[in-house]
């Protein structure tokens, strides 16, 4: 019996062993790599060529996310705004909004983490810089902020190289459009669904953008016809620039709109004949566009509309009786405009109703 008995050991201790093995492999596994040394370095290179100003943002919750990175070898992995890969330990995401001061150029030691998948250097003030050339260094980059920073100049051509970019900011920013134009940009950059600008290109039917945010800019010329090219666009803000010409009927082709605002622009006088066809419409503002004409019955089709926005035009006719069916209605404002007759009944029915203005129309009361 005592052979078998030191066989059942054996093969009990070799269990143990092989069980201590995998014990220890999963737990080197599941600890997360630190950052790497020369990424920790380009990290702490950029934070002390910059200075942490409060005064250049605005955010709400805008502070120093750098003040407390250290040199004393910690991982930079921990540091506030850094998040890394947890397989590899090489920094992906890089958020660094707010307080930062300075100037940046080609030698920016950020362009050395070619890793980063995210990239946000929104609300700081970079004194007028250029977009480095280097920015094509992030071939793999996602998303991309940099609105309401202070940068100037041209946009670089390299940007054409993100070819993965779904989310791209530059709001806010003095930049011009030359070579590449944007139109350029939007055909070359396909995977976009997320556009921030300040000018309105041309578009093919590649885009696949959902959101296109334009508005406040001092960008000028004709809204382009070739925009109804985006047929996955959900929201539409070219609010507050300097847009002429006439308003494309093509927009009547972008059927999944829920938001469009084109107000405050100089526009050729147009009617609102071909609005009816934008069924999911939710929020509507067209201030000051120089509308005409009456407000039409198919108008009465957008029920899901919950803010619409025409005052400040040259609207005639009627006060429609009808506009108490669109009953999700939190604003209506048309003041500043022609029309006249009685205020229906059906405004009683629009118990949502939180804004309603008519001054300056001449209206009769019930």
């Amino acid at each position: 019996m005592e052979p078998s008995l030191d066989l059942f050991m054996f093969i009990h201790l070799i269990l143990l062993l092989f069980s201590f093995d995998l014990v220890v492999a999963a737990a080197a596994s599941s600890k997360q790599p630190v950052c790497h040394g020369d990424e920790s370095s380009a990290l702490l290179q950029f934070k002390e060529s910059l200075i942490l100003d409060s005064s250049v943002s605005s955010g709400p919750n805008a502070h120093p996310k750098v003040k407390a990175w250290n040199t004393n070898g910690s991982d930079c992995c921990l540091w506030e705004g850094v998040e890394c890969d947890q397989a590899t330990g090489y920094v992906i995401n890089l958020d660094l909004s707010s307080w930062l001061h300075g100037s940046i150029n080609s030698s920016c030691s950020l362009f050395r983490l070619v890793h980063l998948h995210s990239l946000n250097l929104a609300d700081n003030d970079f004194n007028q810089s250029m977009i480095p050339p280097e920015v094509g260094n992030f071939s793999g980059l996602n998303q991309l902020n940099l609105s309401l920073s202070v940068f100037s100049g041209q946009i670089p051509q390299e940007i054409l190289k993100l070819s993965k970019l779904e989310s791209l900011d530059l709001s806010g920013n003095a930049l011009q459009l030359r070579n590449p134009d944007l139109g350029s940009l939007v055909d070359m950059l396909s995977n976009l669904k997320q556009l921030h600008l300040g000018y309105l290109p041309e578009f093919n039917q590649s885009s696949l953008l959902e959101l296109l945010f334009v508005g406040n800019t001092s960008f000028s010329g004709n809204l382009p016809y070739s925009i109804d090219s985006l047929k996955s666009l959900h929201h539409l803000d070219a609010s507050n620039c300097q847009f002429s010409g006439l308003v494309p009927s093509s927009l009547a082709n972008l059927t999944q709109l829920t938001y469009l605002s084109l107000a405050f622009n100089n526009m050729s006088s147009w009617t609102l004949s071909w609005l009816d066809k934008l069924t999911k419409l939710s929020y509507l503002d067209l201030d000051q566009t120089n509308l005409y004409g009456n407000i039409p019955a198919s108008f009465q089709n957008l029920t899901r509309l919950s803010a619409i926005r025409i005052r400040t035009n040259q609207l005639t006719g009627r006060f429609p009786s009808w506009l108490g069916n669109l009953t999700q209605l939190t604003v209506l404002a048309l003041s500043e405009n022609n029309m006249y007759g009685p205020v229906p009944e059906s405004v009683s029915w629009l118990t949502n109703l939180q804004i309603f203005e008519l001054v300056s129309i001449p209206l009769v009361a019930l």
